[in-house]
């Protein structure tokens, strides 16, 4: 399962490094570029509280069964959807005047990976501390963060391509990879989906087995 989280985190380093280089070539109005990487804690911060306590009760409520592969596709999407996001405004600001769209259009894209994080790495952490035996938990933990390392190999193996005037191909690029890499782990693991579906509807119930 983790081996689909690299391509995730790819999409996500992003907003680490050549989302602040984009953010440089934008009208700032005082505003320092690497600020709007801020927007990514401030939105899990409002967005993870308002899933537990308005989106996955009012599933539950409903039957509707959000198990944690159809999570963690989602998370997939939103990733994917940023950084079209990004390739169409780099677009925009390799055919503008320099400097003549504000920087606070950018938001959108640190807000939709936030909004990624709270259904991939919160969904994964949990995944890593529930399905995994005891004695074995820290390990499994350690190898859902060593994705990331992984991920930051590809993106030093990307520094060719990650500069002028390649970056609308390599966000969009990395847009379409985020889907496919969503599409793909969402078949994979779909027939788990219904053999473990008894078990989630006995954990929402209140049950025991």
């Amino acid at each position: 399962m983790f081996l689909f989280f690299p391509l995730y985190f790819v999409c996500w380093i992003q907003i680490w490094n050549n989302l602040i280089s984009q953010a440089g070539e934008m009208a700032l109005h005082g505003t320092p570029n690497d600020l709007l990487q801020n927007l990514d804690p401030i939105a899990l911060c409002i967005f993870i509280p308002f899933l537990d306590m308005v989106v996955y009760p009012l599933f539950r409520k409903y039957r509707i069964d959000f198990d944690p592969v159809t999570r963690i596709f989602v998370g997939f999407l939103f990733a994917s959807i940023s950084m079209v996001y990004a390739s169409v405004l780099q677009h925009y600001i390799y055919n503008s005047p320099p400097k003549s769209i504000h920087v606070w259009i950018q938001a959108p894209a640190y807000i939709l990976v936030a909004f990624s994080e709270a259904f991939i790495i919160v969904t994964g952490l949990e995944l890593a501390f529930t399905q995994a035996p005891k004695n074995l938990r820290s390990v499994v933990s350690a190898l859902f963060w060593l994705t990331i390392g992984v991920a930051a190999a590809i993106c030093i193996a990307l520094a060719p391509v990650s500069q002028d005037p390649y970056l609308v191909w390599m966000y969009g690029s990395l847009g379409i990879v985020g889907f496919v890499a969503g599409c793909s782990f969402y078949v994979c693991f779909y027939p788990r989906r219904n053999k473990q579906s008894g078990e989630q509807e006995v954990i929402i119930e209140g049950r025991m087995p």
